[in-house]
């Protein structure tokens, strides 16, 4: 056997399973995005670290081969310390997965949450979705806990949050246990 660690076998196969059961769950989808890719990404950098810590136990011949392995193995740090800059670059600009209601209302994000979290401590804070051809869209997920999470670790005293639910057609008071029973789409 090419690895002879039984431990890392099982790393392998676990990797491999995880990574093929996510692809066949989402592959087939158009643009599905990085968080529903998470599991390949995580298994490709568990590939990359088992690739490195065989390329210490074996003895190479060659020492050039051995050198080629290692300037290989060097290229993906290289390649994230040269795009780090771009992608900090790109953290300003308009995604067409953000959501607008509630994180460009004003000229940036956090001048636009500071005044959602300021509104939190004055009033009850309700909260709308985006009228869609579908439906409504509500991504509450996202707001619901940053405002929670300011007003805890701030200690903020903020009045209580409410959501429009389309289903009732009213306004209901967010807490996650909606989301924990599913109540709210994640």
């Amino acid at each position: 056997a090419f690895i002879k660690n039984k431990t890392l076998r099982k790393i392998l196969l676990i990797v491999l399973i995880t990574s093929i059961i996510n692809y066949l769950s989402t592959g087939f989808l158009l643009n599905v995005g990085i968080r529903r890719n998470t599991p390949i990404i995580f298994s490709f950098y568990i590939l990359y670290v088992v690739a490195f810590y065989q390329f210490f136990k074996i003895n190479f011949k060659s020492k050039l081969i051995k050198n080629v392995l290692f300037l290989s193995l060097l290229i993906l740090p290289i390649h994230h310390l040269l795009a780090l800059p771009l992608n900090l670059d790109n953290m300003n600009k308009k995604s067409k997965y953000q959501y607008e209601l509630y994180f460009t209302s004003y000229e940036t994000p956090m001048k636009s949450i500071n005044i959602v979290i300021a509104t939190a401590q004055k009033e009850e804070l309700r909260l709308d979705c985006i009228k869609t051809k579908k439906g409504y869209h509500c991504r509450f997920n996202e707001i619901y806990p940053l405002i929670m999470g300011a007003c805890k670790w701030n200690s903020l005293s903020c009045k209580k949050v409410l959501g429009y639910d389309p289903k009732k057609n009213k306004y209901v008071p967010l807490s996650l246990k909606l989301w924990k029973n599913y109540y709210w789409e994640h």
